[in-house]
């Protein structure tokens, strides 16, 4: 299972550490705050390409809750929080947990300002 902070335990550590040093150990690439391998660090409207069903999609995060769980769209979609309440719509988040991102083959991807996707 991935590692899941808070905001209240990130500025926990900015705290603890002062700003420029807990900045880095909450942006380090390659380690967690746990001292475990950093696999990947996502945040609320990253990007991400993920396999479902044989197809690559990208999927920004829309959700993540406390016990890990995120929640994901595709990135053309639009008002989704408001669609997904909706009973009468078909449109719903897609819900995965830390350690089935992997299954999909789950990767970080940056979108530049002209619109290109570049997959890390």
């Amino acid at each position: 299972m991935g590692e899941v902070i808070s905001r209240f335990e990130a500025y926990g550590v900015i705290r603890e550490h002062g700003e420029q040093l807990g900045y880095k150990k909450l942006r380090n690439n390659k380690e967690s705050l746990s001292g475990k391998p950093l696999v990947m660090r996502l945040m609320k409207n990253d990007i991400v390409q993920m396999e479902i069903e044989g197809k690559k999609y990208l999927m920004r995060v829309v959700k993540i809750a406390a016990t890990g769980r995120m929640a994901f769209v595709p990135i053309n979609e639009a008002n989704v929080d408001a669609r997904n309440r909706d009973p009468k719509d078909t449109f719903s988040y897609l819900d995965k947990n830390p350690g089935s991102l992997s299954k999909t083959g789950c990767r970080r991807v940056s979108v530049s300002s002209i619109g290109r996707a570049r997959v890390f």
